[in-house]
């Protein structure tokens, strides 16, 4: 877990981090270490996941798409279906 004098630099992570680092030091102290570990690591996976998924985001969400020009190309017109995506 670490050496009591890192305990104050800890406590500079985010909260969300110091929640995770606390229960998995009360389940060990508490319960199996085994036990501890796993959920820690439980844990900081789902709070990985949750921020993952706040910062990425979807294509096709709300955006405004722009019409584009009629191509006289005749690979352009083979891949309309393509081009309404991009």
């Amino acid at each position: 877990m670490g050496e009591w004098r890192e305990i104050p630099e800890l406590l500079k992570l985010p909260r969300m981090e110091i929640a995770i680092w606390l229960a998995t030091f009360l389940l060990t102290v508490f319960a199996d270490l085994t036990v501890a570990v796993e959920a820690g690591m439980i844990l900081a996976v789902l709070v990985f996941i949750k921020k993952v998924t706040q910062t990425t985001y979807s294509l096709g969400g709300n955006r405004r798409v722009r019409p584009r020009r009629a191509c006289s190309h005749p690979t352009a017109q083979s891949n309309s279906r393509l081009r309404r995506y991009l």
